[in-house]
């Protein structure tokens, strides 16, 4: 069990089970979770390398590409982007 909050003293109701503590969350389903005065941040990075190595390109070079949200993507220059949600053979 997770518990998270900011009130120590609301959290302690886990006393009630019987369990043992592991001290403070440090890697949770594959995701790092950190954290510092400016809060708790989760991270993907180890599930992104074990991704990368069991496709086989753990070796590939990375790029900086930014993509604005809701951009629509299209293999041919002059292709009008399709959406997911507008096929109806699925």
């Amino acid at each position: 069990m997770i518990v998270i909050g900011d009130d120590l003293d609301k959290c302690n109701f886990v006393n009630e089970f019987e369990m043992n503590d592991l001290g403070p969350l440090n890697y949770f389903l594959g995701f790092k979770v950190s954290r510092s005065k400016l809060g708790i941040f989760i991270f993907q990075l180890k599930c992104t390398l074990d991704l990368l190595k069991e496709i086989r390109m753990e070796v590939c070079n990375p790029t900086n590409l930014q993509l604005k949200e809701g951009m629509k993507l299209c293999i041919e220059e002059n292709q009008s982007p399709t959406n997911i949600g507008d096929i109806s053979d699925l």
